[in-house]
């Protein structure tokens, strides 16, 4: 299956506030920003939807930005807020755009820009204290909201002079429960197991290039299995595949019933056959479900099944 979205921030863009995955945080900073509150500081570890989060409220609260790129840099513009990453190694350009932004105050709307600054901890010390002064001489004007893995890595008297939140990493259950909602909103096909195990091994970002990603194609998981067991069916016996097979049934959670269900659909074998195939199956999958080590009866049923095939 193809997915019909252009990409994942097209699905992304259309979350309602409860739908996002730091819904819990989303009204306090909401709250903080609409009434111009000091200076913020967003913290928390790597890939925790810190980025996603400020954008999120910030167009929920001013409208959407533009990209735009000045003197080999890029960064995000609205008439109200500007976000910046310090990723790039041209801070000191970045510093003199920021610069000439908070001294353009704007006397007819009387209103408070914000500056965004996403990667703050890979801001040098004497960056910091541009940095400093900018927040002190034009806090009529403006506001800044300032991102970071380490909140450590900000000067101390910055950091006192800001209101600190933290966003911790979603745990797995969050984001199992978050991605599950998005995917059944867009119809999207998925393994409930292996969102599971997704969630469990990677963060945000990944997950969502994993589903969303519009160059991925996703195949019926039975279909799969099933090809796979027609492949070691009409080949030479091997027990390392019979075990890799029988191991991704259990990883996958894969309902024995249905596999075979389909199996019997498309195979061409003789009624004879097709009735002591049933006949194990049958026995097997009462064991299957009972045993402790499931693993070693699919392997049992499958090394069955061949010896049926080809030995009667």
């Amino acid at each position: 299956m193809k997915l019909n979205i252009v990409n994942m921030g097209l699905l992304l863009k259309e979350e309602e506030s409860h739908e996002i995955i730091h819904y819990k945080k989303y009204s306090s900073l909401k709250c903080l920003i609409e009434n111009k509150k000091p200076n913020l500081i967003i913290h928390g570890v790597s890939n925790a939807g810190k980025t996603y989060l400020i954008e999120y409220i910030l167009k929920k609260v001013f409208g959407g930005y533009r990209d735009v790129s000045e003197d080999k840099y890029s960064f995000k513009a609205n008439s109200n807020y500007y976000i910046f990453d310090f990723n790039n190694h041209l801070k000191h350009i970045i510093i003199k755009k920021i610069n000439s932004i908070v001294k353009n105050y704007d006397h007819f709307n009387d209103t408070i820009k914000y500056i965004v600054i996403d990667n703050y901890n890979n801001i040098p010390d004497l960056i910091q204290k541009n940095m400093k002064v900018f927040m002190e001489k034009y806090s009529d004007t403006s506001r800044f909201i300032l991102l970071t893995n380490k909140l450590f890595s900000i000067d101390p008297s910055l950091r006192n002079g800001c209101f600190n939140i933290r966003i911790h990493e979603p745990m797995k259950y969050d984001k199992f429960i978050y991605f599950k909602h998005l995917l059944e909103k867009y119809s999207v096909k998925y393994n409930g197991f292996l969102l599971l195990k997704n969630c469990e091994k990677y963060d945000i970002d990944h997950i969502a290039r994993i589903y969303y990603d519009y160059d991925i194609k996703y195949h019926n998981i039975y279909e799969r299995i099933n090809g796979d067991i027609y492949k070691i069916m009409n080949s030479v016996f091997t027990i390392d595949e019979i075990k890799t097979l029988s191991m991704n049934i259990k990883e996958l959670n894969l309902d024995i019933s249905k596999i075979f269900s389909s199996f019997f659909k498309k195979n061409p074998y003789s009624d004879s056959k097709n009735k002591l195939i049933i006949k194990e199956i049958t026995h097997y999958n009462y064991i299957i479900k009972k045993a402790y080590r499931d693993i070693i009866s699919i392997e049992a049923l499958l090394i069955k099944i061949y010896h049926i095939l080809h030995y009667g």
